[in-house]
């Protein structure tokens, strides 16, 4: 089978260096939540990020109307709800939309966590 011809020429990759900027900082007023936004698509409610959650930070209790998908790149986390089901680093967490948790950052983490995350929907 061919090879489609080209529709769209591109003399360079979209990449982001996240490590090259600064994250925006206190998402949504909370202290010690700070994130690097990647990809946003309002029109089909898609976000893609990467977050860093300081040690010793619990979130409120909230939910997301679409799925998540979470990969912790280094430190450890975990759901109030799931305690023994710590995500460190290397984790991949599938989140089903409209399930109600809240996120725990151990204060004893030896770094922040830092994750990337998809959403279908906020």
């Amino acid at each position: 089978m061919a090879l489609p011809t080209v529709q769209t020429e591109q003399d360079r990759l979209l990449t982001v260096d996240t490590t090259a900027h600064p994250f925006l900082k206190s998402l949504g007023g909370h202290a010690g939540t700070d994130i690097f936004p990647l990809f946003l698509d309002p029109y089909n409610g898609l976000m893609v990020m990467r977050a860093r959650f300081a040690p010793g930070l619990t979130l409120p209790l909230h939910f997301h109307t679409g799925a998540v998908h979470m990969y912790t790149i280094s430190g450890c986390w975990y759901y109030t709800e799931y305690p023994d089901q710590k995500q460190t680093d290397g984790c991949y967490l599938f989140e089903p939309g409209g399930s109600i948790h809240q996120s725990t950052h151990p204060p004893t983490a030896a770094r922040p966590k830092s994750s990337s995350c998809s959403s279908a929907a906020t």
